[in-house]
């Protein structure tokens, strides 16, 4: 079965490199391999390394290495994929004997700059030992993969997982430090603060780990985090608990033949070339750029020619991630307390939402409840009691934000909601309904807040009238808690 394996490798192409040790009973201890098409691959981009590991079975694991350089963009991550090993154990000699084969296979190998390694790898000090000059990061990819599974772990309500996992997506695509610093605060305000250390977040901000991360776009983001998923979940169905290290080798040169099979290696981009060629104030080139890199080149401010600068457009979301992208923007602005009184107008007005009637200064929104009147102009103002209340976006402002695919705009927020407002304080108000929330419901509690939010709504409509008919509003409250109390009980008004 062994040697079946072999010469399946050894059949690949004639450039083929195998490097393999059998125990007593002639059955694979060890492989390593790399087929031609990965050597070129190497040889076009050997900046950096992302080294991942799939777990065969207890104390066996199958590492792949793949190029990970700036400017590298294939269809598929196995095209990018430059050595498989599976060495004979994961203590430190294993190890270094598979990194001493891979530095065989690959004499350029002191032309790698930097390793990407998953949290807490096992072989870690036998790669920095080998590879003295490279450095060694943490990947954005399982530092993402670890953020997920201990959000998971936690054992959240589904609005808090799906946002965190929502807002964790969102990070990882637009890796810049201002929405690294607001996952690292969102994770603060929404987990236990003796459940933090747990996370690790303190990844979030450590700049190197990111830096080699965001040249990618939004969307190279999204294909490059769904190519390792799938790449991560090919390999763990090959090489199966149960089935033979033979077996899943077959399995796995057959997978790698049918991706690469008559496909060129990705080669450096002409955009290198290009730059150079601006450095010596050269811009005559016959070839033509690719669209994405002409895409590039900045606008942030106008050239000699006159160019106009680009005017502010406000952001339009899919309509998958519109729902997402709301509920980000409220944490982001307010204080938790507001957070919470929100996201539960937003949970309400995603379940149901009817827009009745438009004019040019009101929108009528309805949700399975009396309609209400919503300012067209700021979208702040509403006139349900929710809003009326608390000056915070109601289900009704919610419900039209999300139709129109836009997010909350702190000018939509009263002040007093601000987080910067409230830290300025020492005891925010804020702090007080914040415990409310927090509290667990009781009748007698729920009674409490009816009455007290009824008589704030009548002081109010007693005060926002005039004389005569003040006189009138106060005969009748007054006739109606004396039938109610009784005749031979003045009640004080």
């Amino acid at each position: 079965m062994a040697m079946e394996s072999l010469r399946n490798l050894l059949g690949f192409d004639s450039e083929t490199l195998v490097a393999f040790q059998l125990d007593d009973s002639s059955k694979l201890e060890s492989l390593s391999f790399e087929t031609n098409f990965m050597k070129t691959v190497f040889l076009n981009f050997p900046q950096v390394i992302l080294v991942h590991r799939t777990l065969i079975s207890k104390g066996r694991s199958l590492y792949t290495f793949i190029a990970d350089s700036s400017g590298l963009r294939t269809n598929a991550e196995i095209e990018k994929v430059v050595h498989f090993a599976v060495p004979k154990g994961e203590s430190g000699e294993s190890l270094t004997q598979m990194y001493k084969t891979f530095k065989e296979f690959n004499p350029d190998w002191v032309k790698i700059k930097t390793f990407l390694v998953e949290p807490h790898s096992p072989g870690s000090p036998a790669l920095s030992e080998a590879f003295p000059s490279a450095e060694i990061i943490l990947s954005a990819f399982h530092v993402c993969k670890f953020f997920q599974q201990k959000i998971y772990e936690l054992s959240l309500t589904n609005q808090t997982e799906r946002l965190l996992l929502t807002a964790l997506k969102n990070t990882m695509c637009s890796a810049t430090e201002s929405s690294l610093n607001q996952m690292h605060e969102i994770l603060k305000e929404f987990i236990k603060p003796d459940l933090l250390p747990q996370l690790n977040s303190h990844w979030l901000l450590a700049d190197h780990i990111w830096a080699l991360h965001r040249w990618r776009t939004w969307a190279e983001c999204i294909q490059y985090f769904q190519g390792l998923e799938v790449l991560s979940r090919d390999f763990s169905q090959m090489f199966t608990t149960g089935v033979s290290l033979e077996t899943s080798i077959t399995s796995l040169v057959k997978h790698v033949k049918q991706c690469t099979d008559g496909k060129k290696p990705p080669e450096p981009t002409k955009l290198i070339s290009f730059s150079s060629k601006l450095e010596n104030g050269n811009t005559d080139d016959s070839g033509e750029l690719p669209l994405k890199c002409m895409s590039r080149v900045s606008d942030s401010s106008p050239s000699s020619t006159g160019r106009v600068p680009p005017r502010k457009i406000e952001p339009y979301l899919p309509k998958e991630r519109t729902e997402d992208q709301i509920q980000l923007s409220i944490v982001r602005i307010c204080t938790p307390a507001a957070a919470k009184l929100c996201l539960q107008e937003c949970a309400v007005a995603q379940k149901s939402v009817q827009l009745v009637g438009t004019n040019n200064d009101k929108i009528n929104i309805q949700i399975l409840e009396d309609s209400q009147e919503v300012d067209r102009k700021s979208l702040k103002k509403c006139t349900c009691h929710f809003n009326q209340t608390f000056q915070l976006p109601c289900r009704h402002i919610l419900a039209i934000l999300n139709s129109d695919r836009k997010v909350v705009q702190s000018e939509m927020i009263n002040e007093q909601w601000y987080k910067d407002s409230a830290s300025k304080n020492d005891e925010p108000a804020t702090d007080g309904l914040l415990e409310i929330l927090k509290s667990p419901w009781s009748a007698s509690q729920d009674k409490s807040h009816a009455i007290m939010a009824l008589k704030g709504e009548i002081t109010r409509l007693l005060v926002d009238c005039n004389n005569e008919e003040f006189e009138r509003r106060y005969s009748t409250l007054r006739e109606l808690a004396d039938n109610w109390i009784g005749p031979y009980v003045q009640v004080k008004l």
